[in-house]
């Protein structure tokens, strides 16, 4: 599992939609794959409600942030049914 980061993909305006893959509850961190297939990691602190908790396959909203090494991370997550980004 690598979410340290995630893509180098060029297409950082958002909002952007996908699909929680990855979620590691005791260390708070996931991966997001967005509906083009671009996958981003994030920590629970990015998401935007203030919880610190999600599920695999529940369907998000989030921007693009620069992180680590170059990578993009998942930031300001929603889900996408709360979503007014």
């Amino acid at each position: 599992m690598s979410t340290a980061g995630g893509s180098t993909s060029t297409g950082t305006t958002g909002p952007f939609h996908g699909i929680v893959t990855i979620w590691d509850d005791p260390r708070g961190i996931g991966q997001i794959s967005r509906d083009d297939g671009a996958e981003f990691g994030f920590h629970c602190t990015a998401m935007a409600d203030g919880t610190r908790s999600t599920e695999v396959g529940r369907r998000v909203v989030f921007l693009l942030k620069p992180g680590p090494l170059g990578l993009y991370e998942a930031t300001q997550i929603v889900a996408a049914e709360d979503a007014t980004l």
